[in-house]
Protein backbone atom coordinates (compact mmCIF):
# COMPACT_ATOMS: atom_id res chain seq x y z
CA UNK A 1 0.00 0.00 0.00
CA UNK A 2 1.16 3.60 -0.53
CA UNK A 3 1.05 6.32 1.08
CA UNK A 4 1.20 10.00 -0.94
CA UNK A 5 3.34 12.32 1.30
CA UNK A 6 3.45 16.17 0.97
CA UNK A 7 6.07 17.98 -1.21
CA UNK A 8 9.78 17.12 0.83
CA UNK A 9 11.53 20.30 2.42
CA UNK A 10 14.39 19.57 4.98
CA UNK A 11 14.27 22.97 5.91
CA UNK A 12 10.92 22.39 7.56
CA UNK A 13 11.19 18.80 8.61
CA UNK A 14 14.54 17.30 8.10
CA UNK A 15 14.14 13.70 9.59
CA UNK A 16 10.74 11.21 9.40
CA UNK A 17 10.35 8.56 12.29
CA UNK A 18 8.06 6.33 10.56
CA UNK A 19 6.06 3.15 11.61
CA UNK A 20 5.61 0.24 8.98
CA UNK A 21 3.07 -2.23 9.92
CA UNK A 22 2.62 -5.43 7.91
CA UNK A 23 -0.57 -7.64 8.37
CA UNK A 24 -0.78 -10.73 6.71
CA UNK A 25 -4.50 -12.28 5.38
CA UNK A 26 -4.56 -15.03 7.10
CA UNK A 27 -7.74 -15.65 9.94
CA UNK A 28 -7.03 -14.28 12.40
CA UNK A 29 -4.47 -12.22 10.60
CA UNK A 30 -1.24 -11.54 12.33
CA UNK A 31 0.58 -8.43 11.81
CA UNK A 32 4.43 -6.94 12.56
CA UNK A 33 5.72 -3.61 12.73
CA UNK A 34 9.06 -2.00 11.91
CA UNK A 35 10.69 1.75 12.59
CA UNK A 36 12.03 3.44 9.98
CA UNK A 37 13.87 7.13 9.87
CA UNK A 38 14.19 8.89 6.87
CA UNK A 39 17.05 11.74 6.82
CA UNK A 40 16.40 14.06 4.13
CA UNK A 41 19.51 15.15 2.29
CA UNK A 42 19.70 18.65 1.41
CA UNK A 43 19.39 20.23 -2.07
CA UNK A 44 21.17 23.87 -2.24
CA UNK A 45 18.17 25.57 -3.06
CA UNK A 46 18.83 29.44 -1.02
CA UNK A 47 21.41 31.96 -1.55
CA UNK A 48 23.46 33.73 0.93
CA UNK A 49 21.37 36.53 2.38
CA UNK A 50 23.55 39.56 3.90
CA UNK A 51 22.50 41.15 6.89
CA UNK A 52 22.72 44.64 5.67
CA UNK A 53 21.76 45.96 2.26
CA UNK A 54 24.93 47.51 2.44
CA UNK A 55 28.09 48.03 4.56
CA UNK A 56 29.76 51.65 5.67
CA UNK A 57 33.10 51.69 7.43
CA UNK A 58 35.89 54.10 8.37
CA UNK A 59 39.45 53.51 9.22
CA UNK A 60 42.26 56.29 9.87
CA UNK A 61 44.64 56.75 6.98
CA UNK A 62 47.42 55.74 9.65
CA UNK A 63 45.97 51.98 10.54
CA UNK A 64 48.25 49.53 10.66
CA UNK A 65 48.12 46.43 7.81
CA UNK A 66 45.36 43.90 9.21
CA UNK A 67 43.82 46.76 10.80
CA UNK A 68 40.06 45.28 10.95
CA UNK A 69 37.53 47.48 9.23
CA UNK A 70 33.90 45.96 9.43
CA UNK A 71 32.61 42.33 9.22
CA UNK A 72 29.98 41.37 7.22
CA UNK A 73 27.33 38.62 7.95
CA UNK A 74 25.12 35.92 5.75
CA UNK A 75 22.92 33.85 6.75
CA UNK A 76 21.64 30.66 4.18
CA UNK A 77 18.58 28.18 5.10
CA UNK A 78 20.15 25.53 3.60
CA UNK A 79 22.09 22.79 5.75
CA UNK A 80 25.89 21.89 6.53
CA UNK A 81 28.04 23.06 3.61
CA UNK A 82 25.05 24.42 1.37
CA UNK A 83 24.82 26.79 4.56
CA UNK A 84 28.87 27.94 4.78
CA UNK A 85 29.85 30.98 3.03
CA UNK A 86 33.20 31.67 1.51
CA UNK A 87 34.01 35.47 1.19
CA UNK A 88 35.56 37.53 -0.96
CA UNK A 89 36.20 41.41 -2.19
CA UNK A 90 34.88 41.00 -6.48
CA UNK A 91 35.28 44.62 -7.28
CA UNK A 92 36.55 48.06 -6.55
CA UNK A 93 40.13 46.69 -4.76
CA UNK A 94 42.15 47.45 -7.48
CA UNK A 95 44.90 49.18 -5.34
CA UNK A 96 44.77 45.74 -2.85
CA UNK A 97 44.40 48.22 0.07
CA UNK A 98 41.80 45.54 1.91
CA UNK A 99 41.42 42.34 2.38
CA UNK A 100 38.68 40.05 3.65
CA UNK A 101 39.38 37.01 5.84
CA UNK A 102 37.41 33.87 3.56
CA UNK A 103 35.45 32.21 6.66
CA UNK A 104 34.69 35.49 9.42
CA UNK A 105 33.82 38.18 6.51
CA UNK A 106 36.40 40.25 8.48
CA UNK A 107 37.22 43.23 6.32
CA UNK A 108 41.05 44.39 7.32
CA UNK A 109 43.40 46.53 6.06
CA UNK A 110 45.94 45.34 3.16
CA UNK A 111 48.07 48.33 2.45
CA UNK A 112 49.16 51.71 2.87
CA UNK A 113 46.15 54.14 3.08
CA UNK A 114 46.64 57.90 2.60
CA UNK A 115 43.76 59.98 2.99
CA UNK A 116 45.56 62.71 0.57
CA UNK A 117 45.97 60.17 -1.97
CA UNK A 118 42.18 58.84 -1.91
CA UNK A 119 39.35 58.85 0.94
CA UNK A 120 36.72 56.95 -0.45
CA UNK A 121 36.89 53.46 -1.45
CA UNK A 122 33.96 51.47 -2.81
CA UNK A 123 33.71 47.75 -2.94
CA UNK A 124 31.90 44.54 -3.88
CA UNK A 125 31.37 41.25 -1.21
CA UNK A 126 30.85 38.35 -2.35
CA UNK A 127 29.31 35.39 -0.15
CA UNK A 128 29.92 32.28 -1.89
CA UNK A 129 28.33 28.89 -0.16
CA UNK A 130 29.64 25.71 -0.06
CA UNK A 131 28.00 23.26 -1.46
CA UNK A 132 29.10 21.17 -5.05
CA UNK A 133 30.77 23.36 -7.74
CA UNK A 134 27.92 22.91 -9.97
CA UNK A 135 25.45 24.23 -7.47
CA UNK A 136 26.95 26.85 -6.00
CA UNK A 137 24.80 29.90 -5.33
CA UNK A 138 26.26 33.91 -4.14
CA UNK A 139 25.15 36.68 -3.49
CA UNK A 140 26.84 40.55 -3.47
CA UNK A 141 26.90 43.35 -1.61
CA UNK A 142 28.15 47.17 -1.78
CA UNK A 143 31.06 48.01 0.86
CA UNK A 144 32.49 51.60 1.30
CA UNK A 145 34.89 52.71 3.22
CA UNK A 146 35.99 56.33 4.29
CA UNK A 147 39.64 56.59 5.40
CA UNK A 148 39.69 59.04 7.76
CA UNK A 149 42.34 62.23 7.99
CA UNK A 150 45.36 62.43 10.72
CA UNK A 151 47.24 65.30 10.98
CA UNK A 152 50.23 63.80 8.86
CA UNK A 153 51.18 66.58 6.90
CA UNK A 154 52.72 69.73 8.10
CA UNK A 155 52.15 73.65 6.86
CA UNK A 156 54.19 74.44 3.44
CA UNK A 157 54.88 77.74 3.12
CA UNK A 158 54.76 79.17 -1.03
CA UNK A 159 58.09 80.28 -0.56
CA UNK A 160 60.98 79.73 1.65
CA UNK A 161 61.90 83.55 1.87
CA UNK A 162 59.06 85.94 1.17
CA UNK A 163 60.88 89.74 0.19
CA UNK A 164 59.14 92.95 0.37
CA UNK A 165 60.04 96.88 0.42
CA UNK A 166 58.45 99.76 2.60
CA UNK A 167 59.41 103.28 2.52
CA UNK A 168 60.89 104.80 5.65
CA UNK A 169 57.88 107.09 5.82
CA UNK A 170 55.02 104.23 5.19
CA UNK A 171 52.29 104.66 7.55
CA UNK A 172 52.08 102.48 10.60
CA UNK A 173 49.66 99.42 9.51
CA UNK A 174 50.64 99.93 6.12
CA UNK A 175 50.39 96.19 4.12
CA UNK A 176 53.04 94.15 2.92
CA UNK A 177 52.76 91.19 1.64
CA UNK A 178 50.56 88.04 2.06
CA UNK A 179 52.45 84.95 3.77
CA UNK A 180 51.02 81.73 2.30
CA UNK A 181 50.72 78.12 3.21
CA UNK A 182 48.49 74.98 2.10
CA UNK A 183 48.63 72.00 4.47
CA UNK A 184 47.35 69.21 2.48
CA UNK A 185 45.03 67.47 5.74
CA UNK A 186 41.71 68.35 5.85
CA UNK A 187 39.33 70.13 8.13
CA UNK A 188 40.73 71.72 11.55
CA UNK A 189 44.19 69.52 10.32
CA UNK A 190 44.52 71.83 7.20
CA UNK A 191 43.19 75.06 9.23
CA UNK A 192 46.62 77.49 9.66
CA UNK A 193 47.03 80.22 11.72
CA UNK A 194 50.32 82.40 11.14
CA UNK A 195 52.38 84.12 13.94
CA UNK A 196 55.88 85.63 13.81
CA UNK A 197 58.67 84.49 16.03
CA UNK A 198 58.39 86.39 18.95
CA UNK A 199 62.45 86.13 19.19
CA UNK A 200 63.08 87.81 15.87
CA UNK A 201 63.66 91.32 14.50
CA UNK A 202 60.03 92.45 13.85
CA UNK A 203 59.07 94.91 16.86
CA UNK A 204 57.95 97.00 13.69
CA UNK A 205 55.61 94.12 12.29
CA UNK A 206 52.52 92.44 12.64
CA UNK A 207 50.68 89.73 10.95
CA UNK A 208 47.28 88.88 10.64
CA UNK A 209 46.91 85.11 12.33
CA UNK A 210 43.69 84.11 9.53
CA UNK A 211 44.84 86.02 6.37
CA UNK A 212 48.72 85.85 6.52
CA UNK A 213 48.96 89.10 5.92
CA UNK A 214 51.89 91.28 7.27
CA UNK A 215 51.76 94.72 7.48
CA UNK A 216 53.70 97.05 9.62
CA UNK A 217 52.73 97.45 13.17
CA UNK A 218 50.85 100.60 15.16
CA UNK A 219 53.59 101.65 17.05
CA UNK A 220 56.27 101.62 13.44
CA UNK A 221 58.99 103.61 13.43
CA UNK A 222 61.10 102.81 10.11
CA UNK A 223 64.26 105.34 10.06
CA UNK A 224 66.71 103.73 6.70
CA UNK A 225 69.96 105.64 8.30
CA UNK A 226 69.05 103.44 11.73
CA UNK A 227 68.42 100.12 9.83
CA UNK A 228 68.13 99.06 6.29
CA UNK A 229 66.80 95.71 6.20
CA UNK A 230 64.63 93.50 8.52
CA UNK A 231 64.62 89.51 8.34
CA UNK A 232 62.82 87.05 11.02
CA UNK A 233 61.18 84.02 10.65
CA UNK A 234 57.55 83.72 9.85
CA UNK A 235 55.69 80.64 11.60
CA UNK A 236 52.47 78.83 10.20
CA UNK A 237 50.40 76.03 12.43
CA UNK A 238 47.69 73.83 12.01
CA UNK A 239 44.77 73.03 14.04
CA UNK A 240 45.17 69.37 14.41
CA UNK A 241 45.99 67.51 17.16
CA UNK A 242 48.85 67.94 18.26
CA UNK A 243 49.81 70.85 16.06
CA UNK A 244 52.34 70.82 13.50
CA UNK A 245 54.29 73.65 11.95
CA UNK A 246 56.78 75.40 9.87
CA UNK A 247 59.02 78.31 9.36
CA UNK A 248 59.63 80.89 6.30
CA UNK A 249 62.24 83.45 6.24
CA UNK A 250 60.97 87.15 5.70
CA UNK A 251 63.27 89.93 4.68
CA UNK A 252 61.69 93.45 4.63
CA UNK A 253 63.71 95.84 3.01
CA UNK A 254 63.56 99.78 3.86
CA UNK A 255 63.44 102.28 1.02
CA UNK A 256 65.24 105.62 2.13
CA UNK A 257 62.98 108.65 1.23
CA UNK A 258 64.67 112.43 1.32
CA UNK A 259 64.37 112.86 4.84
CA UNK A 260 67.82 114.48 5.78
CA UNK A 261 68.97 117.84 4.83
CA UNK A 262 72.77 118.02 3.97
CA UNK A 263 74.50 118.92 6.59
CA UNK A 264 78.53 120.75 6.87
CA UNK A 265 80.96 120.58 9.43
CA UNK A 266 81.00 123.68 10.35
CA UNK A 267 78.83 126.79 10.32
CA UNK A 268 81.88 128.83 9.67
CA UNK A 269 85.12 128.08 7.65
CA UNK A 270 88.07 129.89 7.50
CA UNK A 271 90.40 129.87 4.17
CA UNK A 272 92.69 132.70 2.89
CA UNK A 273 93.91 133.46 -0.49
CA UNK A 274 97.01 135.09 -1.60
CA UNK A 275 96.62 138.72 -3.12
CA UNK A 276 96.89 138.63 -6.76
CA UNK A 277 96.66 134.91 -7.58
CA UNK A 278 96.13 133.87 -10.86
CA UNK A 279 92.22 133.08 -11.35
CA UNK A 280 91.56 129.35 -10.56
CA UNK A 281 93.56 129.27 -7.62
CA UNK A 282 92.21 126.63 -4.84
CA UNK A 283 90.91 128.30 -1.93
CA UNK A 284 89.29 125.41 0.06
CA UNK A 285 87.06 122.26 0.22
CA UNK A 286 83.58 122.94 1.47
CA UNK A 287 82.02 119.82 1.75
CA UNK A 288 78.88 118.64 3.77
CA UNK A 289 77.09 115.18 4.14
CA UNK A 290 74.01 113.73 3.53
CA UNK A 291 72.46 110.70 6.04
CA UNK A 292 70.53 109.69 3.08
CA UNK A 293 71.47 107.15 0.38
CA UNK A 294 71.15 107.21 -3.31
CA UNK A 295 70.10 110.18 -5.25
CA UNK A 296 69.34 111.26 -1.90
CA UNK A 297 72.63 111.94 -0.76
CA UNK A 298 74.30 113.03 -3.86
CA UNK A 299 75.05 116.82 -3.69
CA UNK A 300 75.97 119.36 -5.39
CA UNK A 301 77.23 122.97 -4.17
CA UNK A 302 76.69 126.75 -4.81
CA UNK A 303 77.62 130.12 -3.81
CA UNK A 304 74.31 131.57 -2.91
CA UNK A 305 75.69 135.38 -1.86
CA UNK A 306 77.76 137.09 -0.13
CA UNK A 307 77.52 139.12 3.03
CA UNK A 308 78.82 141.45 4.96
CA UNK A 309 78.74 140.86 8.81
CA UNK A 310 79.85 137.46 10.23
CA UNK A 311 76.33 137.81 12.50
CA UNK A 312 74.33 137.49 9.57
CA UNK A 313 76.40 134.09 9.00
CA UNK A 314 75.34 132.90 12.40
CA UNK A 315 71.79 133.92 11.90
CA UNK A 316 71.50 131.84 8.89
CA UNK A 317 73.35 129.23 10.76
CA UNK A 318 72.17 129.62 14.32
CA UNK A 319 75.38 129.19 16.44
CA UNK A 320 79.20 128.72 15.23
CA UNK A 321 78.67 125.27 16.54
CA UNK A 322 75.84 123.69 14.74
CA UNK A 323 74.47 123.27 11.32
CA UNK A 324 73.21 125.44 9.15
CA UNK A 325 69.85 125.51 8.52
CA UNK A 326 67.83 124.46 5.35
CA UNK A 327 67.80 127.58 2.46
CA UNK A 328 65.92 128.28 -0.35
CA UNK A 329 68.01 126.33 -3.69
CA UNK A 330 67.46 129.42 -6.07
CA UNK A 331 70.44 131.33 -6.45
CA UNK A 332 71.03 135.17 -5.47
CA UNK A 333 72.00 137.23 -8.15
CA UNK A 334 74.27 138.71 -5.80
CA UNK A 335 76.26 136.22 -4.91
CA UNK A 336 80.07 137.04 -5.49
CA UNK A 337 81.64 136.74 -8.82
CA UNK A 338 85.36 136.78 -6.63
CA UNK A 339 84.78 132.93 -6.28
CA UNK A 340 83.06 129.88 -7.79
CA UNK A 341 82.23 126.58 -5.98
CA UNK A 342 83.31 123.33 -8.66
CA UNK A 343 79.57 121.68 -8.51
CA UNK A 344 80.38 118.34 -7.44
CA UNK A 345 83.61 118.22 -5.54
CA UNK A 346 82.81 121.80 -3.27
CA UNK A 347 86.26 122.66 -4.20
CA UNK A 348 86.45 126.96 -3.79
CA UNK A 349 88.52 128.67 -6.58
CA UNK A 350 89.29 131.94 -7.05
CA UNK A 351 87.65 133.92 -10.78
CA UNK A 352 89.88 136.42 -11.20
CA UNK A 353 93.03 138.32 -9.16
CA UNK A 354 92.15 139.93 -5.53
CA UNK A 355 93.73 142.93 -3.91
CA UNK A 356 93.84 143.02 -0.61
CA UNK A 357 93.66 146.51 -0.53
CA UNK A 358 90.39 146.84 -2.41
CA UNK A 359 88.90 143.98 -0.29
CA UNK A 360 90.46 142.14 3.17
CA UNK A 361 88.16 139.99 3.16
CA UNK A 362 84.99 138.08 1.28
CA UNK A 363 81.99 136.47 3.63
CA UNK A 364 80.63 133.66 0.99
CA UNK A 365 77.48 131.55 2.05
CA UNK A 366 77.94 128.16 0.21
CA UNK A 367 74.80 126.05 -0.17
CA UNK A 368 74.89 122.32 -0.48
CA UNK A 369 71.56 120.68 -1.75
CA UNK A 370 70.65 117.25 -2.63
CA UNK A 371 69.43 115.17 -5.37
CA UNK A 372 66.12 113.74 -4.08
CA UNK A 373 63.41 113.62 -7.18
CA UNK A 374 60.28 114.56 -5.01
CA UNK A 375 61.87 117.00 -2.52
CA UNK A 376 64.92 118.51 -2.66
CA UNK A 377 66.68 119.69 0.65
CA UNK A 378 70.11 122.26 1.29
CA UNK A 379 72.18 122.85 3.66
CA UNK A 380 74.33 126.23 4.29
CA UNK A 381 77.60 127.32 6.09
CA UNK A 382 79.89 130.25 5.92
CA UNK A 383 83.28 130.72 4.21
CA UNK A 384 85.33 133.30 5.10
CA UNK A 385 88.10 133.67 2.69
CA UNK A 386 91.03 136.79 4.23
CA UNK A 387 92.90 138.13 1.50
CA UNK A 388 96.66 137.90 2.66
CA UNK A 389 99.82 139.99 1.30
Amino acid sequence: MWVELPLLDKELVPVYDLTVVAIDLGDPSLTGTAQVIVHLLDENEFRPVFDQEAYHGFVPENAALLSPVLTVNTSDLDYMENSTSVFSIVAGNNRTMFGIDSSSGQLYVAGNLDYEDMSEYYLVVMARDSGPISTQLSSEVNVSVTVTDINDNIPTFLDSNFVSAVQEDAPPLTPLIVLEAFDEDSGANAEISFALDPLGDNKFFIVDPQTGLLSLSPNTSLDYEIQQTYEFIAIATDSGIPPLSSNTTVTIAIEDVNDNAPIFEFALVDASVVENSAPGQSVVYVTATDADSGENAELSYDIMRQIENESDCYSTCQTPDDVCTSFPTTSDSTASSSFVVHNQSGLVTTTFPLDREERESHLLVVQATDSGRETRLSGLTCLLVTVVD
